[in-house]
């Protein structure tokens, strides 16, 4: 209800609705320092990703900003690095330039369909498929980030960011990430999940160059 109530524009509703900290808890999480030296926002490198689009509606911007974000640098990296670990040529048909861009000069009123989903898909494959399929709710694949930090993973993930020479140490206010860790729900358990990959990223970043100094820009 707040995402759809407060007034935004559609790109900054789409990353609120899609991110991982929003802007207040961002100024909570960051010592006062980092946080006023931030020159780059989520939303400033969003407006950039879609300004070909300027002219266009609004669903397409979204769109066209998953296209170039979260696919190549999330769902795509992900299914090729898992793929690849276990030795599988995985193909992704859909994202065939033939099919993307037959499926991107169709009207938005046929793509979508009320809160329908993959309408299109489903009206082609009738008769090929049996209908409980066709029927079926789409299911996202779910990580228990939640249930790990209340149990197996607690205690790495106190020692990883609550110690006084993690990396993280000069950026964050470390009695929010305690805090954080106090309490894991879905929504907490993606931002210290996120914590955790950022430290990891930094030690692994700054190990492999003997005799720099540790900085961060954030974008």
């Amino acid at each position: 209800a707040n995402l759809l109530l407060l007034p935004r524009d559609v790109l900054s509703r789409h990353l609120a609705w899609v991110g991982i900290f929003s802007d207040p808890e961002i100024d909570a999480l960051l010592r006062p320092e980092v946080s006023e030296k931030t020159s780059e926002s989520a939303l400033g490198h969003a407006n950039r990703i879609v300004a070909r689009f300027s002219d266009a509606r609004s669903v397409e911007e979204v769109m066209y900003l998953d296209f170039k974000s979260w696919l190549v640098d999330d769902i795509l990296t992900k299914a090729d690095r898992m793929s690849m670990a276990a030795s599988i040529e995985a193909r992704a048909p859909y994202l065939d330039h033939r099919v993307v861009e037959f499926a991107t000069s169709l009207p938005i009123a046929v793509r979508l369909r009320g809160r329908k989903t993959k309408a299109l898909l489903r009206a082609a494959l009738e008769g090929v498929v049996p209908v409980q399929a066709l029927k079926r709710r789409k299911q996202a694949f779910r990580v228990p980030i939640a249930d790990w930090l209340k149990g197996e993973m607690s205690g790495l993930a106190h020692d990883l960011l609550l110690s006084p020479t993690a990396a993280i140490s000069p950026l964050v206010n470390r009695d929010r990430v305690a805090s954080l860790l106090a309490s894991p729900s879905d929504s907490t358990g993606r931002q210290v999940w996120a914590l955790l990959v950022l430290e990891i990223w930094l030690t692994e970043v700054f190990s492999a160059r003997p005799g720099s100094s540790r900085f961060v820009t954030r974008t």
